[in-house]
């Protein structure tokens, strides 16, 4: 508190004055001096410290004048006149009004940082909003931009969804979602013994990116409990912020077989922010059940050709 150290440093200032007039022969007190050695500890104690201290120190100085007055050699114990109990009372009235007014300008400069704070915090939002949008609107010139080349590579890698062979299929299916959503990193992993095993990812290597995967109760648990695309998003509402910020995984979604079973998980590890949108969660869910639909035919060509019986070689001309 401030009033220990106001009340210390205006004794000390009532030392001095006293034993001054102590040292000095014939100036008691140093009530001769106008204005009085006291006027400036008061002072100063109001300046530094402010309210409450104000009225600490201009009582002590106001009592400590009274003394001295009433103490003097050549009038000692006679009652003090009027002069002497104004004087008293202007002490104190002074280191009161005095404190009053410093705690009064530090409490507008407190209210004026707080000010000049929200004023700071409510530019760096608008700050971060418009970088927000300039990202968006750089986003949605890329697309425009782009929209032709990306139609011409869309139809390229989907054409490759149309081979009869599944290991054709799998590469195919992470290049289509590394073209349309633009995924900087992704996975997928295969049933194996009812586990998933790591097939194929792009990049080929990629940190943190584990070999195997079980139904657990983080993200690609629950694509496999719901057989449904999942988010980082969903993760969240669904965990809470601290749990979701541990997933290594932004989205995933199930490759099914003809019997609604997960044959396979699709996961998305890397994804620039302005693409993790509901949009590109559906688009994401097509893709699958696109790629889906294209294994189960592959499938179906696979069981059709090993049913048919070789070809039969052809009559030989010569008799």
């Amino acid at each position: 508190m401030l009033v220990i150290p106001s009340l210390l440093d205006t004794w000390l200032g009532v030392v001095i004055v006293v034993g001054a007039g102590l040292v000095i022969p014939g100036q008691w007190g140093l009530l001769h001096l106008q204005p009085h050695p006291l006027w400036f500890v008061v002072l100063a104690v109001a300046l530094r410290y402010g309210a409450p201290a104000g009225y600490v120190a201009g009582g002590l100085a106001g009592v400590s004048y009274g003394l001295l007055v009433w103490l003097r050699p050549e009038a000692r114990f006679q009652p003090l006149g009027e002069d002497d109990l104004l004087r008293s009372y202007l002490l104190f009235a002074t280191g009161a009004l005095v404190g009053e007014a410093v705690r009064g300008a530090r409490q507008r400069f407190v209210r004026m940082e707080e000010k000049y704070q929200k004023v700071a915090e409510t530019l760096q939002e608008v700050r971060e909003r418009y970088r927000a949008t300039l990202d968006v609107k750089a986003e949605l010139e890329k697309r425009i931009l782009d929209q032709p080349a990306s139609i011409a590579t869309l139809y390229a890698v989907a054409k490759k969804l149309t081979t009869p062979q599944a290991s054709a299929l799998y590469p195919a299916i992470l290049d289509l979602v590394v073209t349309v959503l633009e995924a900087e990193a992704c996975a997928l992993y295969l049933q194996d013994d009812r586990h998933l095993r790591l097939w194929d990812g792009r990049p080929e290597i990629w940190p943190g990116r584990p070999e195997g995967c079980m139904a657990g109760t983080d993200l690609i648990g629950q694509v496999l409990a719901e057989r449904r695309v999942v988010t980082i998003r969903d993760r969240v509402l669904a965990v809470g912020p601290a749990l979701a910020a541990r997933e290594a995984v932004l989205m995933a979604g199930p490759l099914l077989d003809p019997n609604g079973q997960v044959a396979g998980v699709v996961v998305v590890e890397r994804l620039p922010y302005l693409r993790l949108t509901p949009t590109n969660a559906q688009l994401f869910e097509l893709i699958l059940d696109w790629a889906s639909t294209a294994l189960h035919n592959a499938a179906l060509y696979g069981q059709l050709t090993a049913l048919q019986p070789p070809a039969s070689s052809p009559p030989s001309l010569v008799s």
